[in-house]
C-alpha cells in the first residue's frame, strides 16, 4: 500500500487521504495526512503533514446516527409529511421585487393566473409512507405525476395566503385547505408549512406537513345543518303557540 502511495504522489505531486492508526493501548484514531512530493537537484522527497482528526470523525458518525433517526421519525411519521424546493418560488419573488412589487397581496389579487404558475414551480423532493396512503398511490413516482390533479379552485385561494407568508420572510404557516385525492373524493386538510432556518433565503427546502380534518369538517358541517333544523323548528313551535294563545 506505501508503495502505490508514493508512486501516486511522485505522479501527481501531491495526495491526501484518511488512515486509521492504533495507539499504544490499543485505541483507534483518525489521521488525515498529506503527502506532497518535493523535488530536488538530485531525488525526490516526500513531505508528510499528519491531523489528527479523530474529534472531526467521531462528530461526523453522531450527525449520519442523527439524520438516520430523523429520516426514520419522517418516514415514519403518522401524518404526511412533504420536502419541497420552492427555490424557483423565491427567484420569481426577487424579480418581483427587483420590479418594484412590494404589496404581494395586491399583486396576486390583480394577476390571479401567477398564483397557479408558481404553484407548478414547486418541486417535492421527497414524501413519507404516510402521504402515500393518504393519496391511495403506491410510489412517489405515482404522486408525483399527479400533483396537479390535488388541486381545486378552492386550493389556490390558501396558496395565494402561503405565497404570501414566504414572501414577507415568515418561517412558519398553518391554513386550513381543500384538495382532491386521486379517486377523486375531496379532502378538508390543515397543512404547516416550516422553512428551516438555514433555508430561509433560497428557499431551497420547506417542510410541509397535514393533518386530515374532513370527518371534523363534517361533523361540524351537520351540527350546523341540525342546529338549523332545531332553531327552525322552535320558530315554528313558538308561532303556533303564540297563535293558540291569541
Amino acid at each position: 500500500k506505501a508503495d502505490e502511495l508514493i508512486a501516486l504522489v511522485l505522479e501527481k505531486g501531491s495526495h491526501k487521504f484518511e488512515w486509521v492508526h492504533l495507539k499504544s493501548n490499543n485505541e483507534e484514531f483518525y489521521v488525515e495526512i498529506t503527502l506532497t512530493n518535493i523535488k530536488s537537484e538530485t531525488d525526490n522527497l516526500i513531505h508528510v503533514i499528519w491531523r489528527d482528526i479523530t474529534e472531526s470523525k467521531k462528530a461526523e458518525e453522531l450527525l449520519k446516527a442523527s439524520e438516520a433517526e430523523g429520516w426514520s421519525l419522517f418516514e415514519e411519521a403518522p401524518y404526511p409529511i412533504w420536502v419541497n424546493d420552492s427555490s424557483e418560488i423565491k427567484n420569481n419573488f426577487n424579480k418581483l421585487i427587483k420590479n418594484g412589487v412590494t404589496d404581494i397581496r395586491t399583486y396576486l389579487d390583480k394577476n390571479p393566473d401567477e398564483i397557479k404558475k408558481m404553484a407548478n414551480l414547486i418541486k417535492v423532493k421527497k414524501v413519507n409512507k404516510s402521504s402515500l396512503v393518504f393519496y391511495g398511490v403506491q410510489s412517489e413516482d405515482e404522486l408525483f405525476r399527479n400533483i396537479s390533479d390535488f388541486f381545486v379552485t378552492e386550493s389556490y385561494d390558501s396558496f395565494k395566503e402561503e405565497l404570501i407568508a414566504l414572501f414577507e420572510g415568515k418561517l412558519y404557516y398553518k391554513s386550513e385547505l381543500l384538495i382532491r385525492k386521486l379517486n377523486g373524493q375531496l379532502a378538508h386538510i390543515v397543512v404547516t408549512a416550516s422553512v428551516p432556518e438555514i433555508y430561509k433565503d433560497t428557499l431551497e427546502k420547506v417542510i410541509i406537513s397535514f393533518v386530515d380534518v374532513t370527518e371534523q369538517k363534517r361533523n361540524e358541517q351537520t351540527k350546523e345543518i341540525l342546529l338549523n333544523i332545531s332553531k327552525q323548528i322552535s320558530d315554528v313551535t313558538s308561532v303556533e303557540s303564540f297563535s293558540a294563545i291569541v
